[in-house]
């Protein structure tokens, strides 16, 4: 592979604002990057029902990514904080034309946390909404994947100062194929979390 360089300019401008109220912050962002050689995963051959998607690497000989992001965080209430988050992305194969494989142009994030310093409970919750990606099987076709939702929960408890109880549950509505997005199915796991001190 070709070493991957960034060139031209690279702008990431930020902005963060405090609301006049407590546990609030609001940020924006922008950014622009000219890339020679980008080392990208690419489709390797069209899928089929018994050949599920092959991806190998590649590279872009010429390419940008541009784009912004809009993030805030806000107090529910005590203890309780939700984030959220957009962020936009515009790229560009620059030679042959086309959106860089495989990247979501709209991308939404949001978490809530949970805290009861009391009961020693913690619990969180996020979530991320990623629009239609696209894949060139080969030089003249191009497949949009689905929008899809990714899903987690954590909820712990601290018995004492060196126990830590929590249970996971992961990719919770159970998005992903085994063709453009292979990752786990739902699934859930817990754990004993041990400190010495």
């Amino acid at each position: 592979f070709l070493t991957e360089r960034h060139e031209g300019f690279d702008v990431n401008l930020a902005v963060d604002w405090r609301p006049p109220l407590e546990g609030s912050l609001l940020s924006a962002s922008v950014f622009h990057t000219d890339i020679t050689n980008l080392i990208s995963i690419n489709t390797n051959d069209t899928p089929n029902p018994d050949n599920p998607a092959l991806f190998r690497y590649g590279n872009v000989a010429s390419a940008y990514t541009q784009g912004f992001e809009l993030s805030g965080r806000a107090r529910i209430i005590k203890g309780v904080y939700l984030d959220a988050g957009y962020t936009f992305l515009d790229t560009r194969d620059n030679v042959k034309l086309r959106r860089l494989e495989g990247r979501s142009a709209h991308k939404v994030n949001a978490a809530l946390a949970a805290k009861w310093r009391a009961a020693g409970l913690d619990l969180l919750v996020r979530a991320s909404f990623n629009s239609p990606r696209p894949f060139y099987p080969d030089d003249t076709t191009t497949v949009w994947t689905d929008p899809y939702v990714d899903l987690e929960a954590q909820l712990s408890w601290t018995f004492r100062d060196w126990l830590r109880l929590f249970v996971n549950g992961f990719n919770l509505l159970n998005a992903g194929d085994a063709t453009y997005l292979p990752k786990p199915p739902r699934g859930v796991m817990g754990g004993v979390e041990v400190r010495y001190l």
